[in-house]
């Protein structure tokens, strides 16, 4: 930890305590997050090019009246696991984000009810 102090005339005019962090790990920390941030946008691209897919891979049979609501029902139950599981590994994230001025428990209701609808609806697009 480092002190700063500015000096006005003869007086101290303001002290503050600061952390210095060395531009290295500021350089290396940026790096990573970019990083993070391409693999990120290549899952959100391979997840958008598999939902347009399946889309059009589902139309063709519909049209046929060949859609078999079993191989559908399995899919969405499948979906539906993997993005819990999904929720459940980000949920300390989503927790982190939520505001200190608004009650908690209203906060987690509507957490918990918007991301359950959310991950429904996903599954149900996929």
């Amino acid at each position: 930890m480092r002190l700063s102090t500015r000096i006005a005339g003869g007086e101290v005019a303001e002290t503050r305590r600061f952390v210095f962090i060395p531009e290295e790990w500021e350089r290396s920390d940026r790096n990573a997050q970019t990083i993070a941030s391409i693999i990120g946008g290549g899952t959100l691209l391979l997840g958008v090019v598999m939902v347009v897919a399946g889309m059009i891979l589902s139309i063709v049979p519909w049209s046929r009246r060949q859609f078999s609501a079993p191989l559908f029902l399995t899919m969405l139950a499948t979906l539906l696991i993997l993005s819990a599981g999904r929720l459940a590994n980000n949920f300390p994230i989503l927790m982190a984000q939520l505001s200190t001025a608004q009650p908690l428990r209203l906060q987690l209701a509507v957490l918990l009810g918007s991301t359950t609808v959310g991950v429904a609806l996903q599954a149900a697009a996929h």
